[in-house]
């Protein structure tokens, strides 16, 4: 009788343990999600759209899930995001936004996301090129940020930024025989610049000199390794 009280006894407590761990545990959990939510509705707001995301706690811990909630027309209720309901643009939106409220909530030195404006219309596009430069530019503190992409549009004024920096990849079979890449780089240093004087050849001259100087040693490296 004695071990039976002593047993019954330790399963009180570890109950009562678990409980207090449980309750604890869902009390971040809800404050995470409140957090996610007020970041995510807002970036969604700056796009003049609707968004929430919401904890179903039903069931046991491992039947929880978040709810992602959208709204892209103003006389539309909130609804969950539905590969059957919403477009592939709308989806991409939704899905850069909610990322971006939740790398919010993260530490890292640096984020790399790829092509993530695919499936865009324009307008969304830029909306969403400004999220990004907002979240890693303007303060030393913000992670870095590399995008990968096979395009951008023309004219994105998030570009115009000291901390933002564009590389081209230019080793594709026929670039150097289709365009000048030195000129490009000229033409773009001027439209940057203001320039209209004589320096601008004297940059492009410059500039055509290290390229050619480059592509000789890639070519150099290209043969050896041919061999």
């Amino acid at each position: 009788e004695r071990e039976l009280q002593d047993a019954e006894q330790e399963f009180a407590s570890a109950e009562d343990s678990l409980h207090k761990r449980a309750e604890r545990w869902q009390k971040i959990v809800n404050n995470t999600t409140e957090k996610l939510n007020a970041k995510f509705s807002s970036y969604m707001q700056d796009l003049q759209l609707g968004g929430e995301v919401k904890l179903k706690a039903t069931g046991k811990f491992d039947d929880y899930e978040l709810q992602v909630r959208v709204r892209f027309r103003e006389s539309s209720e909130l609804s969950e995001l539905d590969g059957n309901k919403h477009s592939g643009g709308e989806r991409a939106v939704s899905t850069v936004m909610f990322l971006m409220a939740l790398q919010d909530m993260t530490t890292s030195p640096f984020r790399v996301v790829d092509e993530i404006n695919q499936g865009m219309d324009e307008s969304n596009e830029r909306l969403v090129f400004d999220r990004v430069v907002k979240s890693c530019c303007g303060d030393a503190s913000k992670p870095q940020y590399f995008l990968v992409t096979p395009k951008l549009l023309q004219g994105l004024g998030a570009m115009r930024n000291d901390d933002v920096t564009v590389l081209l990849v230019w080793n594709g079979p026929g670039t150097t025989t289709k365009w000048e890449f030195a000129d490009i780089l000229a033409h773009l240093s001027q439209n940057t610049l203001g320039a209209t004087t004589p320096t601008g050849t004297a940059n492009s001259t410059a500039i055509k000199r290290e390229l050619a100087a480059f592509q000789s040693a890639g070519n150099k490296r290209s043969r050896s390794e041919m061999t």
